[in-house]
């Protein structure tokens, strides 16, 4: 047992072996989905909603008629979701299809789940784990090619925390072109800074100041449209008055019922139970980067309590993604550290005699 233990923490692949297991990974999953699901000219109706009229589903329909409604009226008038709108459109009108680009979109989240993994883990093998993980989430494969709830946000938001390893600078223009992707990706503002923080970057304090300065010259910029812009103040204003409402009784369900939203990915569920405990103890053994895996994953288990308690928006599985991917970091950052996991498990938990 001691030996197999010893085996694998110091496990590796070359790099040129990684990269080239990951470019087979995500092949035969773009191939899986695109024979599956861009052979019907639609959206799955299983997956949103009952069919009906001419085979469009209901959410689909939905979405298309608003689209056209919004290229029409609204394109360059809407403060709200701008970028996923004109990627949408720019599929559109390249492949004739509004699924294409959500689709390459979903091909990043692999592609930066596999950067970030290794990025924290110091190995290669690991991120292939983290992609194979992600993969077999029923969440991944529900939304990895829609256009009526497109992976644009968690692709700019992995892409700002891997940025924060390599070129720092890039982190949060990813994470502020990712708040007009999805606006509640505003949640994952604060999650980045202690992510960076945690992970005990060299450029923290750039990245970190560069971040509430950005946000800062925004709000400045949403303030002075009451004076420069008042169309677009008001709909800022309306957006705040009519989304934006604190409501107890939603905060603290949610508090406590967050898991229902993992109903249909009970693997990511139940390995949430095994690795906070695991990265608590790692974090304990002082391990390099536990604490900021384990502070992501405690963080996106409580956003939907902040969304349905300060906001009028409801919760969907969806908005697990990020969750699914970083518990997938967890599984395979553990790996190399079974040994230290181990020697802290014993550790803790030995009653020392007096």
């Amino acid at each position: 047992m001691a030996k197999l233990v010893d085996q694998i923490e110091k496990f590796e692949l070359r790099k040129s072996v990684s990269i080239l297991l990951l470019i087979t990974i995500i092949s035969v999953w773009a191939g899986y989905s695109a024979f599956n699901e861009l052979t019907f000219p639609y959206e799955d109706c299983g997956s949103f909603g009952k069919g009906g009229g001419i085979g469009i589903c209901t959410d689909y329909g939905m979405r298309l008629n608003f689209m056209n409604e919004y290229e029409e009226l609204h394109r360059w008038n809407n403060p709200i979701r701008t970028v996923t709108y004109e990627l949408l459109f720019l599929s559109d009108n390249v492949f004739g299809d509004y699924r294409i680009i959500p689709f390459i979109s979903s091909g990043f989240v692999l592609l930066f789940t596999y950067l970030l993994t290794t990025a924290l883990t110091k190995r290669n093998y690991t991120g292939l784990i983290a992609v194979l993980f992600v993969l077999h989430s029923p969440i991944f494969f529900k939304y990895d090619l829609v256009m009526t709830y497109p992976n644009f946000w968690v692709t700019f938001f992995l892409a700002s925390l891997w940025f924060s390893f390599k070129t720092w600078q890039l982190s949060p223009v990813s994470m502020f072109i990712g708040f007009s992707a999805k606006i509640l990706n505003i949640l994952n503002f604060p999650a980045v800074m202690v992510f960076v923080w945690l992970t005990g970057n060299k450029n923290r304090k750039k990245i970190i100041g560069t971040y509430l300065g950005i946000f800062g010259i925004i709000i400045g910029a949403v303030l002075s449209t009451k004076y420069i812009y008042p169309t677009l103040w008001h709909k800022f204003y309306y957006i705040l008055l009519v989304q934006f409402e604190f409501q107890p009784v939603e905060f603290l369900w949610w508090l406590g019922m967050w898991s229902i939203e993992l109903f249909s990915d009970k693997a990511t569920l139940f390995l949430i139970f095994i690795l906070l405990p695991c990265l608590f103890l790692l974090k304990k053994a002082k391990v390099q980067n536990s604490s900021a895996i384990l502070a992501m994953i405690l963080i996106f288990i409580l956003q939907p309590a902040f969304i349905s308690g300060f906001t009028e928006y409801t919760n969907e599985d969806y908005r697990y993604l990020h969750l699914v991917v970083f518990v997938g970091i967890g599984v395979a950052f553990i790996i190399p550290n079974v040994k230290t996991l181990m020697m802290a498990f014993q550790s803790y938990f030995t009653i020392k005699k007096k």
